[in-house]
């Protein structure tokens, strides 16, 4: 789509608070309107030689918009030792459904058909970490996508090529550091 025009508005609102001396909070929500002005048309193109008719995308969202994402975190210090403090720590984040063309429109995925194309899912990760901290050294267990939340970041219908490109997102990971 080129030169398409349209409209995006949002806000977004964060709240940090130090509960207490060993308590740190923090949550953020992001709320978001994209749409394509009406009469916006993706030029057709030719495919092998047969001409392909004009989509009006007018009222459709952009790509990659969300219209809700959240952020929750907290930080717990709960011991302070010889060797440093012991803190927990944990990170929920929430991204409403996207779609990833103008289009809007589902797709069968002809290499998983019950995983659509052309959007995905709203969906949580949460992740947390436990560390032993000080002056000198940092020692930490971590965990990501916890829940081993299966979702596509980035997807692109290349289907006339022979393919279709989706892009999962990290699975639940864990390490020491």
């Amino acid at each position: 789509v080129r030169n398409a025009t349209g409209e995006m508005k949002g806000l977004e609102l964060e709240l940090e608070y130090q509960a207490t001396d060993s308590l740190y909070l923090s949550a953020a929500l992001g709320v978001m309107d994209s749409e394509y002005d009406d009469g916006q048309f993706f030029a057709g193109a030719t495919v092998l030689g047969i001409p392909q008719p004009e989509v009006d995308i007018g009222g459709n969202s952009f790509p990659y918009a969300p219209e809700t994402t959240a952020n929750l975190f907290a930080e717990w210090t709960m011991a302070s030792t010889d060797y440093g403090d012991v803190m927990l720590s944990g990170t929920a984040r929430y991204q409403d459904e996207i779609w990833f063309d103008p289009f809007n429109e589902e797709k069968i995925n002809q290499f998983a058909p019950m995983k659509p194309v052309a959007s995905e899912d709203s969906y949580w990760l949460l992740d947390a970490r436990l560390e032993l901290s000080s002056e000198q050294y940092t020692f930490a267990l971590w965990g990501k996508n916890l829940t081993d939340e299966y979702y596509i970041p980035f997807g692109s219908d290349t289907s006339s090529f022979g393919h279709t490109v989706l892009v999962p997102g990290e699975p639940r990971m864990y390490g020491i550091e």
